[in-house]
């Protein structure tokens, strides 16, 4: 059974000058309640699946290194922790982004509008703020359901883990590691595209706001747009040196992004495969988005750039172009077949869903 993604107003003063706007305890309640309402749309999909639901803690939180980290405590309970930051930043900049002024960016979410609409300005700010924040909650929640946290506890002896702390101390692997960040890569793209692209939700949209959602492929655009905005948050245009991938713990930013996409393309296919034969087949392709997401990060490096004072050249979407090198890609394929060849295996008996192959 797909829920639907409630929607709500944020913040009172909108579409503003782009304002940095803390949390307060009525915006950290409705933030909390994404967390919630995360939680009990996996526990539904894993009551239908095998009657069972499992216990999760989350908090939000003002200081932190990561922006996220789900823990496996050591009296056996889950746990999340979000940075208040996340949400703060996300709304800033969208407020930022989707202010009279950037005209383009507003016909780009609105699917091709060229008159600006401040009341439908509001509402795609709430959506893509969801869709942003949740990627990250959705991220946290597949370490836990698709049984990672476990499989990580079962290979310490120390008890009270979070996945992942820091690279030091993260004893997995290093294709392990990176497979399993994939994975719930995949997992929260699969349940987004699932709430979003849900026709119930669609029209409950249009019917707060006549012609607010143009139809499911409106959505998937927003989906993307918004994954990129969560992705340009975590650094993906901050300049840095190429690694040895091979050796590291962790998959390159732009690498990982382009991962997550292509996820999201395979889950609106297969969740709306009558559509399929009707769209254009260039919105489906990952090679539209490698070229297009270039021009999308950029409006959130602008932001960085101007609103925060970091120099160009250490936030520019130009940066780690590297990172989307052949040889990566075919890395991230490769990783695939080590899933199916081995890692699902030996995750399948910690893991609260059936696998994906």
């Amino acid at each position: 059974m797909i829920v639907e993604t409630k929607s709500y107003s944020l913040y009172d003063n909108k579409i503003l000058s782009g304002e940095f706007i803390m949390l307060n305890d009525d915006n950290k309640k409705i933030c909390l309640e994404q967390i919630g309402q995360s939680i009990n749309y996996c526990n539904e999909i894993l009551r239908e699946f095998c009657g069972k639901e499992i216990s999760i803690k989350y908090s939000i939180i003002s200081s932190m290194d990561f922006n996220a980290k789900c823990s496996l405590l050591e009296n056996g309970i889950y746990s999340i922790e979000i940075l208040s930051e996340v949400f703060e930043k996300t709304f800033d900049i969208l407020n930022t982004l989707l202010y009279e002024k950037n005209s383009q960016f507003y016909s780009i979410i609105s699917y091709g509008e060229e008159n600006y609409n401040k009341v439908k300005a509001n509402k795609y700010l709430d959506i893509m703020h969801a869709i942003s924040t949740r990627l990250i909650i959705f991220h946290e929640l597949g370490h836990i359901f698709n049984g990672h946290l476990d499989y990580y506890q079962a290979h310490k002896t120390d008890k009270g883990l979070s996945f992942y702390m820091d690279s030091s101390r993260n004893n997995l692997p290093p294709l392990e590691s990176q497979i399993l960040e994939m994975d719930a890569d995949a997992f929260a793209a699969t349940r987004l595209v699932g709430q979003l692209t849900f026709p119930a939700n669609i029209d409950r949209l249009n019917g707060e706001i006549l012609d607010l959602i143009k139809g499911e492929m409106h959505t998937l655009i927003l989906l993307i747009v918004s994954s990129c905005l969560s992705f340009s948050i975590m650094g993906l245009g901050r300049k840095r040196e190429p690694g040895d991938y091979l050796n590291s713990k962790y998959l390159p930013l732009r690498t990982r992004q382009d991962y997550y996409v292509r996820c999201t393309l395979n889950a609106f296919r297969m969740l709306n495969r009558t559509l399929i034969d009707k769209v254009n087949a260039e919105l489906l392709d990952i090679k539209f988005y490698r070229e297009v997401l270039y021009n999308i990060e950029q409006y959130v490096n602008l932001y960085f750039q101007e609103a925060l004072g970091i120099p160009q050249k250490q936030m520019d979407s130009s940066n780690n172009k590297n990172e989307l090198d052949e040889k990566l890609l075919s890395h991230a394929d490769y990783l695939e077949e080590f899933w199916t060849r081995e890692m699902r295996i030996k995750l399948l008996p910690f893991s609260y869903f059936d696998l994906a192959l």
